[in-house]
Formats: structure tokens, C-alpha cells, sequence
């Protein structure tokens, strides 16, 4: 329908003018009952003029949409086209790449979160060695699990992985889920790993989105909002089943995540000369990408000055479990306390009321472990005993226990490791 020359227009056969920035103050009443409403037209609008008019009947063209709608579907599934091009010259080479094993799939991928892969790498391989099936992981028992992830860090992941192996042997049997939604069932399942399997091992068009590809994304749309809020992830996840390649939904996943690692950096000016995607990107060799996507601020991390305590009796070191609760729940610990709580005058009590035959302050080194929000300054004591304090509520471990049995966070194997090789070391007696 042609605009009227008072510059309005039935509302019922408009559609949404695409100029935003001249259609800022374009208004448009609403049907009611049933019949058109006519409605005022901004004047500054550029698309259609009319006997000397500047009228806007804010409905395209079809033929000129249509063609427009077909260039922008074509323009969009370029890029997938592009990205795996590129992709299949240089993808990483990954120990768990070309596997559509989903149990490789889902190990690698609770193994990436929080952890860089050139550290993932060596624990993906000595991990399928000892559990090579998913049978055999979920069959495997608790502390033999944590001792094989003993220097990842972020211990309930494996913990939900290895409820989440007993849940799907006992559902699914030797088959796996297919469904995202059922994965997302799972305990320690969220939408990127669920995505991320469905993807990789049942060639599902699920989109992932780490930290990699939205910030590839936000750059090539020029997105200023932060990509983590709701409403842009909706919008990224609309485009990002358009550029997809249906027949390659797996490789089109990891291509975005290595483009994001490798060229698209999150630390540094990204490499937009040897990009693939630079053609189609909405900042590329601009200065933009220093604040797209916008950085969150670090909280400043609290500071907690502590004493580690190595007991000693002939060649055994005592060794206590953390509450199930918390910080590196449920794991085996030297003894250590905060300078600001109470319980360091309870260890000082209680090593007055033993015979003590020799003890050590290690004033150096000060042992520095730094946790996502929080860092611990540990100085060490070695006390030794005469005999075994029945007050110790824990085990007596040689150091052949240490290395082989339990399961012992970084910030005090550190410290056992380095008292190990420095043997009967007499640093600062007391």
C-alpha cells in the first residue's frame, strides 16, 4: 500500500524500518479493534521521498528485501565456509581432536574449564591410561579418582564428573545421552560442555560459547555490551546458528574456540592480518578490541597469611582431611592455620604437651598459592616427634603413600615436595 501524502500509513502492513539512527523518534500506534491506525512519519528519514515529501512508509520493498535477505543469508553462511577453510589448514593438534568418543569429548572438556591445554594435555593422556572407558571411570574409586586429578585445581569438577559417569552407566548403559537437555540433567553439565558434546560427538548444530568465541563474536559484530549479559547472548546465539555449517557443527565449535586461542587473543592486539574472518569483522586493525568486549574489573584478591605444619614421627608425616565443606573440600592436608584465628595457639598447645625431639621454623622460603580469590603466604614448622600424638586425627603417610595414595592440593604438595629434596634440612632452629 502506497503512504498517503499527510505521511501515514496503515500499521497493519508496515514492517520495521531498518534505519535506527534516522527512525530514533518514529512512532506507531497500536490496532484496536481490528481496524488500521495512521500514524505520523519522521521527517528526516533517507528511504523514501515522495512528490517532495520526506515520508517513510517504514515497510521494504519486497523484491528489494527479498534480495537483501538472500545476500545477508549467503554473506552469513560465508562465514562458516571461511572459518573451516582455515580450520582445516590450522587446528591445533590436541590429544583428544578427531575422537568422537563422547567420554574423550566430556573429559576434555571438565578438564579445559579454568585450566590452559598445554597443562590439560599431559593429564588427558595418563587419565585415559588408567580409565580408559567411561565404565571404568564411574567404577573407580573416589580418592584413586582425586589422586589422578591431583594438580588441576577445582576439585568438584571431577567430582560431578564422576557422579555424572555413575548417573549416565546407570540410565543409559553403554549408550550416551544425545539430547542437550539431557545432558544439561547431569551433575557439573552446564550449557558450553553439554553444547560443546552434542556438537563433537552427535554432530547436533548446538553453538558453544566460552570466553574465546564471544569474544571473537563481539569484535566481528562490534558488540560493546558485555557478551555474558542474557539478552546479547540470545542475539550471539541466533547469528552464530546462521554461520554455522550443519554438516560440520563439531569442527565449526572448535574452529571459533581456536580462532579465539590462537589469533583472536584475549591478552594483546589480535592478529588481524592473518585472520580469516577480517573481511566480515566489524573492528579489524582497529584499536577496538581493547575495549570489546568490555573487560570486568579484578576484585582484588584477600591476603592470608598462614602456618603449614609437617609432623613428623620416624619417616612417616601426618596428614588430616578438610572439611567436606568449602575450600579444596574433602582433601588430604599438612596442618595449617590462618595467623588470624585461635587454632594456632591449639597447635601450640598441643605441641607443649608432647616430647618433642627436634623442631624446625622455616623462615625461608615464604610459600606463595594463589587461588581465584584469595592467596595464601604459608611459612612452614617441622616438628618432630617421639611418638604419635592420639590428638592427630588423621593418617600417618610415608612419603611413598604421599606420591602414590592420597590425594594432596598443590599449595601443600608444593611444600612437600620441596622439604622431600631438601631432606633433614636445619634451616633456623628454635
Amino acid at each position: 500500500m502506497e503512504p498517503s501524502l499527510e505521511g501515514s500509513f496503515p500499521i497493519d502492513e508496515r514492517e520495521e524500518c531498518n534505519d535506527t539512527i534516522h527512525h530514533s523518534d518514529v512512532f506507531f500506534s497500536s490496532i484496536k479493534n481490528g481496524t488500521s491506525r495512521f500514524v505520523p512519519i519522521h521527517r528526516d528519514c533517507k528511504h523514501h521521498r515522495l512528490r517532495n515529501a520526506c515520508l517513510c512508509h517504514c515497510y521494504y520493498n519486497s523484491v528489494v528485501e527479498k534480495k537483501k535477505a538472500t545476500k545477508m543469508s549467503e554473506k552469513q553462511a560465508s562465514i562458516g565456509k571461511v572459518l573451516l577453510a582455515w580450520y582445516d589448514q590450522h587446528a591445533r593438534i590436541l590429544p583428544w581432536r578427531g575422537s568422537q568418543d563422547p567420554y574423550h569429548i566430556w573429559l576434555s572438556e571438565i578438564m579445559l574449564q579454568q585450566t590452559r591445554v598445554d597443562t590439560v594435555m599431559d593429564y588427558y593422556r595418563k587419565w585415559l591410561e588408567a580409565c580408559p572407558t567411561l565404565e571404568s571411570f564411574a567404577e573407580a574409586d573416589e580418592e584413586q579418582v582425586l589422586k589422578k586429578w591431583q594438580g588441576l585445581g577445582y576439585y568438584s569438577r571431577v567430582r560431578h564428573f564422576h557422579q555424572a559417569a555413575k548417573q549416565v552407566i546407570q540410565t543409559y548403559g553403554v549408550d550416551y545421552p544425545k539430547d542437550i537437555q539431557q545432558w544439561l540433567e547431569l551433575p557439573g553439565v552446564g550449557a558450553y560442555t553439554a553444547a560443546a558434546i552434542c556438537s563433537i560427538a552427535f554432530q547436533r548444530t548446538t553453538p558453544v560459547f566460552d570466553g574465546n568465541v564471544l569474544r571473537v563474536m563481539s569484535r566481528m559484530l562490534e558488540i560493546k555490551e558485555n557478551p555474558k549479559e542474557k539478552k546479547v547472548q540470545k542475539l550471539l546465539l541466533d547469528i552464530a546458528k546462521e554461520w554455522m555449517d550443519p554438516q560440520r557443527p563439531g569442527d565449526y565449535n572448535q574452529a571459533m574456540m581456536d580462532l579465539g586461542a590462537t589469533i583472536c587473543l584475549p591478552n594483546g592486539a589480535p592478529k588481524c592480518d592473518i585472520c580469516p574472518l577480517s573481511a566480515s569483522c566489524g573492528i579489524a586493525f582497529s584499536d577496538s578490541w581493547r575495549v570489546i568486549p568490555p573487560k570486568k574489573e579484578r576484585k582484588v584478591r584477600k591476603v592470608e597469611e598462614r602456618t603449614v605444619f609437617i609432623y613428623c614421627v620416624k619417616d612417616k608425616i601426618f596428614l588430616k582431611k578438610r572439611s567436606k565443606k568449602g575450600l579444596l573440600a574433602g582433601l588430604w592436608e599438612l596442618p595449617s592455620v590462618s595467623h588470624s584465628s585461635k587454632e594456632i595457639h591449639v597447635e601450640e598447645d598441643l605441641l607443649l604437651s608432647h616430647d618433642i625431639v627436634e623442631k624446625e621454623v622455616l623462615a625461608e622460603p615464604i610459600f606463595l598459592h594463589v587461588f581465584s580469590h584469595l592467596e595464601w603466604r604459608m611459612k612452614v614448622r617441622v616438628i618432630y616427634l617421639r611418638e604419635v600424638p592420639l590428638e592427630l586425627k588423621g593418617v600417618w603417610a610415608s612419603f611413598e603413600d604421599l606420591t602414590e595414595k592420597y590425594s594432596i592440593p598443590t599449595a601443600f604438595a608444593d611444600i612437600l615436595h620441596w622439604y622431600r629434596t631438601k631432606g633433614e634440612i636445619k634451616i633456623q632452629k628454635t
